[in-house]
Order: C-alpha cells, then sequence, then structure tokens
C-alpha cells in the first residue's frame, strides 16, 4: 500500500508536468512517416483545447480533447486516418467482447488507463477478462479470468500492489514495488499463463545509482530504483536513470544495455532524458521523453535520429501499420 501511495505521487508528477504547458499554445495531431520523419498530414485545434487519449480504428482515428475554458466538457474528433480529414462519427463502443476488434491501438494519459476495455488475446486462442493494462490506482481484488469462446479456460490472484500488466507471447509480464531502508524499488516479474509462480523478475542492477524521490511540486527524503517497461517483438525492454536494457522475455536475462543519456547525439542536442518510455513499432524503437522524440538503432545499439523536440507532454505517441500519430504542441 505504501508503495501503490509512491506510485500515485510519482504518476501525479508526470501529470502535472504535462499540465504546465504554457496555456496560450495550440496543440497538433501529426501523422509521421517514420522513413523520412516527415509529416503526412497534421491536423491543428482550437486554442483552449488540450489531448487526453487518441484511438485507432479500422476505420478511423478518434481523439478526445479537454477544454481549458469550459470545465468539465469534452471534444471528440473522428478523422481519416490516410489524410487527417473529418469523417461522421462511428459507434466506438462495438469493439467490447467483439472477436472482430476494429480498435487498434489506443494512447492515453496515465488517468486514462482505467476508462480502457481490460483484456488482451494470447496466441494460444485464450483473451483475458478483468486487468489489462491494470494501472496504478487499481483498487480491486487483481483477479485475472481467461477464456476461449465462453469456456473458462484458467483464472488467476496477481499480488498486492502489482500493476502495468502486458504479456509476451503466452507470458505475463507485470510491475511490483517494495520499500526497504528507506528505498523504493521497482520489480519486473514474468509468470507463464497457467503457472502458479514467476519464472524471473528484473531489478535495475546495482551500478545504477538510486535517486531522490522528488518531482517539480514536492520533495521526499526517500530514494527510489524505479523504472520503465515495454513488449518488444524479441526483448522486453526496460528504461530507468537514462539506461535502455533488452532483456530476454523467456529468462529475464539482460542481453545488453546503452546509456542513452551519454550518447553524442543525445549530449549534443541538450536533451535530457533520464526517464523515458520505449516504443517498438514496425519502423523500429523509439523513445519517449518528456517533449522528445528519439529513434533508437537496434543494429547500432545508439541514437539514430532525434525526431521531435515539441511532443505534447503526457500523452505518448501510437506506432501502428507503419506510421507515427503524435500530439505536437506549437507557439
Amino acid at each position: 500500500m505504501i508503495f501503490r501511495l509512491i506510485i500515485f505521487c510519482f504518476t501525479a508528477c508526470l501529470v502535472a508536468r504535462a499540465s504546465m504547458v504554457p496555456p496560450d499554445v495550440q496543440v497538433t495531431l501529426e501523422r509521421i512517416n517514420p522513413s523520412d520523419w516527415k509529416t503526412v498530414w497534421s491536423v491543428s485545434f482550437d486554442r483552449r483545447l488540450r489531448p487526453y487519449q487518441c484511438e485507432v480504428y479500422t476505420n478511423g482515428i478518434v481523439s478526445y480533447l479537454y477544454s481549458l475554458k469550459r470545465k468539465g466538457t469534452r471534444d471528440v474528433f473522428f478523422l481519416d486516418t490516410k489524410s487527417g480529414r473529418k469523417i461522421p462519427p462511428f459507434d466506438t463502443r462495438d469493439f467490447i467482447w467483439s472477436e472482430d476488434d476494429p480498435l487498434v491501438a489506443r494512447s492515453g494519459s496515465s488517468g486514462s488507463v482505467e476508462e480502457g476495455r481490460s483484456e488482451f488475446s494470447l496466441p494460444n486462442g485464450w483473451r483475458s477478462r478483468g486487468v489489462a493494462g491494470l494501472g496504478w490506482r487499481n483498487a480491486g481484488s487483481n483477479n485475472v479470468y481467461f477464456f476461449k469462446g465462453s469456456f473458462l479456460m484458467w483464472s488467476m490472484t496477481l499480488p498486492d500492489g502489482a500493476y502495468n500488466l502486458s504479456h509476451w507471447n503466452e507470458i505475463l509480464i507485470y510491475l511490483g514495488g517494495t520499500e526497504q531502508s528507506n528505498t523504493l524499488t521497482s520489480t519486473l516479474y514474468a509468470q507463464p499463463v497457467g503457472s502458479g509462480a514467476t519464472i524471473w523478475n528484473f531489478r535495475l542492477p546495482s551500478d545504477i545509482p538510486s535517486r531522490h524521490f522528488s518531482g517539480p511540486d514536492f520533495s521526499s527524503d526517500k530514494m527510489i530504483r524505479n523504472f520503465s517497461y515495454s513488449i518488444g517483438k524479441k526483448y522486453i525492454f526496460t528504461f530507468g536513470d537514462g539506461t535502455l536494457f533488452a532483456l530476454d522475455p523467456q529468462t529475464g536475462k539482460v542481453l545488453w544495455r546503452h546509456k542513452v543519456s551519454d550518447d553524442s547525439m543525445i549530449k549534443n542536442d541538450h536533451i535530457s532524458i533520464e526517464d523515458a518510455v520505449v516504443l517498438e513499432g514496425s519502423a523500429g524503437v523509439f523513445l519517449f521523453s518528456g517533449s522528445t522524440m528519439v529513434q533508437f538503432d537496434l543494429n547500432s545499439k545508439s541514437t539514430a535520429a532525434v525526431v521531435r523536440k515539441n511532443l505534447y507532454d503526457g500523452l505518448r505517441p501510437i506506432l501502428v501499420d507503419g506510421a507515427i500519430y503524435c500530439f505536437t504542441q506549437h507557439p
């Protein structure tokens, strides 16, 4: 419970940082071609609007924005994926429990995770019900149920405090945390579907220093050893204290690591990248840190390009079907 409270404070800090975007900027949704980083199309929104969620469907894009002036109001835009033009609204509720799912990808701020559908499909044909994408604020029983059609195949209860549940093939991946000697430590766990025990766990190596737990509007005497993680095709990526790790999904072994914050391209661009979200798409691996988008080359194990430095902080981009959809901010 204490660690969950800390996670709440840490995530609230990230949200607060996003809300520090100047009120007079204009936010634009861009579709970017990853092969040359050029903008395929862009749609600019009224200066009073700020995005909090974006979803890509087989028949269009849905962008959700809130108003800075009209408190409590929401604006929804339906856009064509190829041109960015407005299209007639379609029923986004059709995806719920449907085998033929038109929802391709979604991205939201930390507060939108619980608004999602809470499910995922496994290669063996099982489909989960309950807590997929389990958020850090989850207060439920952490029960996960797997069905094949209408038949219950297996169920499990995640440990108390588990969050950010996902999977690599048929291995469940989730985060947990502990506090010891005034230090808050994140741990990544792997547990095969159908098994009652984890097969490996990962923490930041001992040579990675602990950091003071603090933010733009608070400070603490506690230390923290935290990291983000994401699922790739061959690896599970973790990122902490400016370092990218590639783990073997089946053993948890660190296959390689790279100190991104010491990369020459990062230093020459005067970019701070101590914390980042790692996403892998058909166009490669990308790091998102604050307002910066960086391409990472898996072959050379180094930064390939700084793609954008004006992302709208707080809403991660979407990588899907050879395209990048992201919100940017402009004077």
